[in-house]
């Protein structure tokens, strides 16, 4: 009867050893780990100085983007809310490459035309599916 009793117990431990595990791994995130920023013929590019430079779609980061700051080495980043508020890993929000007041104007100004013809929307062609301009970057 102890036996039955113990194994039990070591069951429900063991499940809840293997959730929390779970969250821990799912609570993790590569903000701040490297990358490469790839040229359209797949080319790693290097970052400029002074230049901010962001990738979408890249896949070594969940959060699908890819940025230098400054001309700094490339790391994976995510939109953030407000300028100045902290960020996971020692990182801060900032705006890259616009400001969100020129990259709303410039939205206003493009959204819903297609001056090309090419059936793609200027301002996603423009913007390049990158619609935020407050990112996690390096403080």
């Amino acid at each position: 009867m102890m036996r039955r009793r113990w194994r039990r117990a070591s069951s429900i431990g063991g499940a809840a050893l293997l959730a929390a595990a779970l969250v821990s791994a799912c609570a993790q995130t590569d903000l701040g780990t490297p990358c490469h920023l790839l040229r359209a013929n797949n080319t790693e590019a290097s970052p400029m100085p002074q230049h901010d430079v962001l990738q979408s779609g890249s896949g070594e980061c969940a959060q699908f983007i890819c940025a230098s700051f400054d001309g700094a080495s490339p790391v994976c980043t995510r939109p953030c809310a407000h300028e100045g508020d902290p960020c996971e890993n020692g990182m801060v929000c900032r705006a890259a490459l616009l400001t969100p007041q020129d990259l709303a104007l410039a939205q206003q100004r493009m959204q819903g035309t297609d001056l090309d013809h090419n059936g793609v929307d200027d301002f996603q062609e423009w913007a390049a599916g990158l619609t935020d301009s407050l990112y996690c970057a390096p403080k």
